[in-house]
């Protein structure tokens, strides 16, 4: 173990660092969890996904007090539902971004108010790639379909926490990526495929993160974080402790403190075992 100070908070990457592929976590991982939050270790999801996407094999355990959600747009306090942290992207722009993607006819989906609104030809289409997945059911529990969700964000005056967009091509994507990343209000990530996120500037997994840690008066040295994908790169890089999944790219890998097993073995657990 390479750290000889005291975990006392862990940020905990959701898809493909705590859930296995079926989005599911073992009994052996819930029992870490439980174990972990009993040693008074503060466990804190840190996901791309809306506060309405986390899962209920973890809700229901009642181990974490506070999620960090839309890739750091929002941290909400889990037993009230209140937002103790927020950063969307200002109205203006969020209408902007969506004007440009819908003259395109660029499917997106914008994130606000704990979901993501959603066209229903975008919803057709992850119904088509997704039916009877764990991912479609992840879709069904987290979207909320409507006509247009410019339209939508337009009547109720809406901010996005974030606007995540499904490229046709990996060339659309890198235009869209140089003209959204010359956008000095706007931060941007790029997936794998053709995906792209955006949030507000200075919005991010590991700002949020050490937010939090501020807030609760954690030092960054009693932190530890897990993730496997390029969005969590803010995020362990803002923690004490690296861990890198096992299933997690070898550039990744590579920076990490430590590696461990992979999503499917109950990598987290073995860990968090031993904080």
């Amino acid at each position: 173990m390479k750290t000889n100070h005291k975990i006392r908070l862990v940020g905990l990457d959701l898809d493909g660092t705590l859930l296995r592929n079926d989005k599911t976590i073992s009994p052996f991982t819930q029992n870490a969890l439980i174990s972990a939050a009993q040693r008074g270790i503060v466990l804190v999801p840190v996901t791309g996904r809306p506060l309405s996407g986390i899962p209920e094999c973890i809700t229901r355990l009642g181990v974490c007090d506070y999620a960090i959600t839309t890739n750091g747009a929002a941290i909400t306090q889990l037993k009230t539902g209140r937002r103790v942290y927020s950063a969307p992207i200002p109205y203006e722009k969020t209408v902007s971004i969506m004007k440009r993607l819908d003259r395109a006819d660029i499917s997106f989906e914008a994130f606000a108010n704990g979901c993501g609104y959603i066209s229903p030809a975008v919803m057709a289409q992850y119904n088509k790639k997704y039916a009877g997945t764990p991912v479609g059911e992840y879709i069904q529990s987290s979207r909320r379909v409507v006509e247009s969700p410019l339209s939508e964000f337009e009547r109720k005056k809406m901010r996005a926490d974030e606007i995540f967009i499904s490229c046709r091509s990996a060339q659309e994507r890198k235009t869209l990526a140089r003209e959204f990343g010359g956008d000095d209000g706007l931060q941007l990530c790029m997936l794998e495929d053709a995906f792209l996120e955006l949030t507000n500037r200075g919005t991010d997994k590991g700002c949020a993160f050490a937010r939090l840690c501020q807030m609760l008066g954690i030092n960054k040295e009693n932190t530890a974080a897990f993730g496997d994908n390029a969005n969590d790169e803010p995020l362990v890089r803002a923690a004490g402790l690296f861990v890198a999944m096992g299933n997690a790219r070898e550039d990744f890998k590579k920076t990490a403190d430590m590696v461990a097993d992979t999503n499917e073995h109950d990598g987290v657990a073995k860990i968090l075992n031993k904080f």
